[in-house]
């Protein structure tokens, strides 16, 4: 007698699909802004990365007795005396945007548009 082929998965087939389902379905997941989530985490970085700027640049005129020009200054010595950086680094937010620098007198700000997120613009003001 001739036995017939019976065409079905096997368990270890169906296991693998649902494994492979899973992971391609957590990678998804992970990659979504589930509820503004990332944009709120990165709001919060991005104050982190703004007052540590201003610390710096604060950092910088006691040393120096001025402001920088540029935050550059913070990381290259501007051959100031009482220079004794680098102080900072890193001049973007975490949202890949370059921070802004502005001089007014004695005073300064730095700003974040935040990445156009809701709430606005972050300024060392804020704080």
């Amino acid at each position: 007698m001739k036995q017939s082929a019976k065409s079905a998965f096997t368990l270890i087939e169906m296991l693998l699909v649902v494994a492979i389902l899973g992971i391609i379905a957590a990678f998804v997941v992970s990659q979504m802004n589930i509820g503004g989530t990332q944009d709120k985490v990165n709001r919060d970085a991005t104050q982190v990365q703004v007052q540590k700027v201003a610390a710096a640049v604060n950092m910088f005129r006691l040393h120096t007795n001025r402001l920088p020009t540029t935050l550059n200054e913070l990381a290259q010595d501007p051959g100031i005396q009482g220079w004794s950086g680098p102080y900072h680094r890193k001049f973007t937010d975490p949202f890949g945007e370059p921070l802004n620098y502005t001089v007014t007198g004695r005073d300064f700000l730095i700003s974040s548009n935040a990445g156009g997120t809701d709430g606005g613009p972050i300024t060392s003001n804020d704080f």
